[in-house]
């Protein structure tokens, strides 16, 4: 019954992931977070998921105006 309970389910995640987890604790040079990284890709990601929006050649070319 544990095993398929929101405890059970989080202690064999757990269980899978505790190689990585002390890896992670060990080593100093391992980030925290990801938070520079994320930062550094989301200019693409915002001008690509806003680049959905250009049904027309109009609205292409005024998206391309207000990035430059």
């Amino acid at each position: 019954m544990l095993a398929k309970s929101a405890l059970g389910k989080a202690l064999h995640y757990l269980d899978s992931q505790w190689k990585h987890l002390i890896r992670f604790l060990e080593d100093d040079l391992i980030p925290l977070d990801n938070s520079p990284a994320d930062n550094a890709i989301r200019p693409f990601v915002v001008g690509r998921k806003n680049g959905l929006f250009s049904h027309t050649p109009s609205g292409a070319q005024a998206s391309a105006r207000s990035k430059a």
